[in-house]
């Protein structure tokens, strides 16, 4: 891969990283170090994936704030006589 930003350009290949101001005469490689790594995230991932409940907060509080005004619209448009469930 060879990638240019402005005077200075960087050639990729796995491990090694070169680096020269545009003339392929001039090119300066640099040994990439190997580095330990440990996957930690394990605890993070989920163990069934259900997303039933993801947003039942936001529902739950719409749902509250508008119930009145459920509630009146219902009354007006079947009565009083129908009752309304919760």
């Amino acid at each position: 891969m060879l990638l240019s930003v402005g005077k200075l350009s960087l050639r990729t290949d796995k491990t090694e990283v070169m680096a020269a101001e545009c003339s392929d005469s001039e090119w300066k490689t640099v040994t990439r170090l190997e580095s330990e790594y440990t996957n930690e995230s394990e605890r993070f991932v989920l163990s069934q994936r259900s997303f039933q409940r993801q947003y039942a907060h936001i529902y739950a509080a719409r749902l509250w704030a508008l119930r009145p005004k459920l509630q009146d619209a219902a009354q007006r448009q079947w009565g009083s006589e129908v009752p309304v469930c919760r």
